[in-house]
C-alpha cells in the first residue's frame, strides 16, 4: 500500500506548474531600492583598531519616474535587532560625505562609512538601516577575537 501512495503523490507533484519568482522592490509605491553591504565578512579584532578597516556602504536607487526624498535625517542603523542611539547615527551620517536629500528619476547614490569603532567586540553582527519609509535587507559579518600571543 505504501508504494501505491508514493506513486500517486509523485504523479500529482509532477503536474503542479512552477511559478516563477517575482523580484521584490523595497517599497513599490516609491520605486526606491535600498541596499547595504560590508567590505568583508570576517574581521580580526585587532584589525578594528583602524576604524577604516570596517566599511559599511549604504545605497539607494530611484527606479521611479519622479524625484524622491531620501529622508536622510530619519536614517537609523539596526544592529542585532536594536536601533543604534540617535546620537551615534546622527554623528555617523552627519559627518563626512552625505547623501543628497532628493534623488532624481533614475538616480542613485551610495556612501561608505568607516564603522570599526562600533564593532570592536568579538561576535556575529546583523546590520540593517532604515528611514521613515524604507528598510534595507540585513547583512551579517563576524569579528573574531584577537589571537593570544
Amino acid at each position: 500500500m505504501r508504494f501505491k501512495f508514493s506513486v500517486v503523490v509523485a504523479a500529482v507533484v509532477a503536474f503542479i506548474p512552477a511559478v516563477p519568482a517575482e523580484p521584490v522592490a523595497a517599497k513599490a509605491e516609491k520605486s526606491v531600492w535600498i541596499g547595504i553591504s560590508v567590505n568583508q565578512a570576517v574581521f580580526l579584532q585587532e584589525e578594528l583598531e583602524d576604524q577604516g578597516a570596517l566599511l559599511i556602504k549604504f545605497a539607494l536607487v530611484n527606479d521611479g519616474d519622479k524625484a524622491v526624498t531620501t529622508d536622510v535625517d530619519s536614517w537609523r542603523i539596526i544592529v542585532n535587532g536594536k536601533e543604534m542611539s540617535e546620537r551615534d547615527t546622527s554623528t555617523m551620517f552627519g559627518n563626512g560625505s552625505r547623501m543628497e536629500y532628493t534623488l532624481p528619476p533614475g538616480g542613485h547614490a551610495q556612501i561608505a562609512k568607516a564603522m570599526g569603532v562600533y564593532f570592536k567586540e568579538p561576535g556575529t553582527y546583523r546590520v540593517s538601516w532604515k528611514s521613515k519609509t524604507l528598510a534595507s535587507p540585513e547583512i551579517t559579518f563576524r569579528v573574531l577575537p584577537s589571537k593570544k600571543k
